[in-house]
């Protein structure tokens, strides 16, 4: 199932005008309730096509555009430790998340390589959707009244 991708990647129109085969890396998440979702994943994919190619229940408001925290998610340091820096764009979004850990990260910055095979993405019990496209905010999964 994992290893060498069977599929070329690119086909149907779109995508990678290469069509090369791509290696798939193991990609578990991790619900507040405990329970587990394993899935496959394709190197160069973020996150957020994870997310949304197998319909992970994970927000992902602002489409990967860095203007909101509903990817947030958290890692183990070991693979927290293999990912690049954080932007200043990115941890400006992180500071917005509920339940920030020195392990968080968005989600739709997180690039899959072969050395991320078998990561695992706890998803925080609410998320903070403050979204900063446009000067709107909005009330998110988690946010209070005041």
């Amino acid at each position: 199932l994992f290893g060498l991708g069977v599929g070329v990647q690119g086909c149907g129109g779109g995508g990678d005008e290469n069509a090369f085969l791509r290696y798939r890396v193991r990609v578990t998440f991790v619900y507040p309730d405990g329970t587990k979702r394993e899935v496959a994943g394709q190197v160069e994919d973020t996150i957020l096509e994870v997310v949304k190619r197998h319909n992970i229940d994970l927000e992902c408001a602002c489409e990967g555009s860095l203007a909101c925290s509903t990817c947030h998610v958290i890692l183990s340091e070991e693979m927290f430790h293999k990912l690049p820096e954080a932007t200043d764009e990115e941890n400006d979004m992180l500071d917005l998340a509920f339940g920030l850990t020195p392990t968080s990260r968005l989600g739709c910055q997180i690039v899959l390589t072969k050395d991320l095979d078998g990561i695992v993405l706890q998803i925080p019990a609410a998320q903070r959707n403050i979204d900063l496209r446009d000067d709107q905010k909005t009330k998110g999964k988690g946010d209070v009244d005041s």
